[in-house]
């Protein structure tokens, strides 16, 4: 998975300071299009290269110090005992939903609002090794699958704590057949594992692409996710 970081102001900064060092060290005199350096004389042209090395270094630190902040921005480097899992960055309006769906656009953002939530619920559940939080979203095979995979958390002795990156997520297709929809779906996931007698990180997983086929059905007067097959490939997913 890509990932697209902007420097702002700090790439501004550093190549100004390219600029001014370039100009220091040929003694200006340079043309370039419509860019006209001016001569500049010996004392000028150290202060010149003293000021572009100044920039230089101030702009590499504040993208680097940037860059690393957008690393670490969902992962605590450790968590305390009243710790609770922050969702707040995944929002509904940032997936997008499929460019042809047998569903009209408003269906379409009821179902991704219900799956959106249906995750965040997962990343609770997973966190607290709790399925109780699951029984809102999921029934059938689905709800058994995420039990089943609270009890693989619980052997594993870790603390699991899950990240949705829904801006680069996307749903391929929406469908109804035999009163079952079918949501044909590519998300990515990250997972952090903590001591839990610690609370600390020791370990960090890669963003993954998870391709998915999610299954709603109507139980009683509620709409459930029923069924999630998942693909060790790409599948269906392009981008």
């Amino acid at each position: 998975m890509e990932t697209i970081f902007s420097y702002g102001p700090s790439l501004v900064i550093l190549l100004l300071g390219i600029f001014l060092l370039l100009a220091a060290i040929v003694g200006g005199g340079l043309e370039i299009k419509e860019i006209k350096i001016p001569k500049i004389e010996k004392i000028p042209r150290i202060l010149t290269a003293i000021l572009g090395m100044m920039l230089m270094t101030c702009g590499a630190s504040v993208g680097a110090i940037s860059f690393m902040s957008s690393l670490t921005a969902n992962a605590p480097p450790d968590i305390s005992s009243n710790y609770s899992p922050n969702t707040d960055n995944i929002q509904v309006d940032k997936i997008h939903l499929p460019q042809e769906a047998g569903l009209s656009e408003d269906e379409q953002k009821v179902v991704a609002a219900l799956i959106v939530e249906a995750d965040k619920a997962e990343i609770t559940a997973n966190f607290y090794q709790d399925d109780s939080y699951l029984r809102s979203y999921y029934a059938g095979y689905a709800l058994q699958q995420l039990q089943q995979n609270i009890e693989d958390i619980k052997q594993s002795g870790y603390i699991v704590l899950e990240d949705l990156d829904l801006e680069n997520s996307y749903y391929v297709s929406m469908d109804i057949s035999n009163n079952i929809l079918s949501i044909d779906e590519c998300e990515y996931w990250k997972n952090y594992l903590y001591d839990p007698s610690t609370g600390n990180l020791v370990h960090e997983g890669e963003w993954t692409l998870v391709p998915q086929t999610i299954s709603i059905e109507l139980v009683g007067d509620q709409l459930y996710i029923t069924a999630i097959s998942f693909y060790q490939n790409n599948a269906f997913c392009t981008h």
